[in-house]
């Protein structure tokens, strides 16, 4: 059953966008996953891994900022988020099972080779991608990343969900919550709009989705070592955000590049696009490709410091 005073799946972005597309795949295991597409399906591909709660609607600057650059770049809303199924077992969302998730979409979608930017939570589940299937993966973009150091207040969050309370979660999802979540992990360069807090909590209306961000709550590891990488890699973070602080960011960056962004927090993505796709588009065309120069600064590894 669903809930009513949400907006109506067929109403969720993409709807009403030009060269922008959702569809569903189907995986190996049975579950249906949605993606939301954008640039040349022979353009080189971009795979992006939302964070917990987030839907394909906080990524689409990036859909269109790399597909105008000259990549096909998708969304991939994993189990139990957004749109695609959400299986009950609470062992679907461990990490290990996040990453396989992953994995089999990228072979649902036949990309032998791609190259993948994952926020927050979505960061932490890129990387380990990265690290079973690294001649899959060309670049990993870490943006806000979440799930090697822990979550302030994680404690809490558990203490209030216990496995009895699911079936109440949804009725809890009210616009108000939705609306004090997003101005807690805004910095100073924006502030979440009336379309962010409908597009993010339109999957309250299936009451299993309230249910898996619970089980990912407690079963996915928020705090596991940050895993040595094969691939080249970038951290994106802001100066401003509480989970995934900006001074943390030279921590996973190891012999990558570092930026954090002025007065930004969590959501990068809607609070400075356009700085964050400058820095996707530079990543993607040039450590891991052929002709690539690179610069004093871009050898650098520490982390330095970027307006918006």
């Amino acid at each position: 059953m669903l809930l009513r005073g949400r907006v109506p799946a067929g109403d969720l972005y993409p709807a009403g966008e030009r060269d922008v597309h959702a569809r569903f795949v189907r995986l190996a295991s049975g579950v249906r996953v949605r993606v939301v597409e954008a640039g040349s399906t022979s353009a080189p591909p971009i795979v992006i891994v939302p964070g917990w709660g987030c839907t394909a609607w906080l990524y689409r600057d990036p859909l269109r900022g790399l597909a105008n650059a000259g990549f096909r770049v998708i969304v991939v809303e994993l189990k139990g988020q957004g749109l695609s199924d959400k299986p009950t077992a609470s062992d679907e969302y461990t990490l290990d099972a996040m990453r396989d998730n992953l994995i089999a979409v990228l072979n649902a979608l036949s990309l032998p080779v791609t190259g993948v930017i994952g926020h927050s939570m979505g960061a932490a589940i890129a990387a380990q991608a990265a690290v079973i299937a690294p001649d899959r993966i060309t670049g990993v973009a870490l943006v806000a990343p979440v799930g090697f150091a822990g979550v302030a207040g994680l404690s809490i969050f558990r203490a209030l969900t216990p496995g009895f309370a699911v079936p109440a979660l949804p009725y809890v999802a009210r616009r108000f919550v939705v609306r004090v979540m997003l101005d807690l992990v805004y910095g100073d360069l924006a502030e979440p709009t009336e379309r962010d807090i409908e597009e993010l909590r339109a999957p309250t209306q299936f009451p299993a989705y309230t249910c898996a961000l619970r089980h990912l709550l407690h079963e996915f590891t928020w705090d596991s070592a940050f895993p040595r990488l094969a691939v080249p890699h970038i951290v994106i973070a802001g100066e401003k955000d509480h989970l995934s602080p900006g001074r943390d960011a030279a921590r996973y960056a190891g012999d990558s590049r570092t930026r954090v962004i002025a007065g930004a927090g969590h959501v990068l993505f809607s609070e400075a696009p356009e700085a964050v796709n400058r820095e996707l588009v530079s990543f993607f065309r040039s450590p891991h490709r052929p002709g690539y120069i690179s610069t004093q600064n871009e050898q650098d590894s520490s982390a330095w410091r970027i307006e918006a």
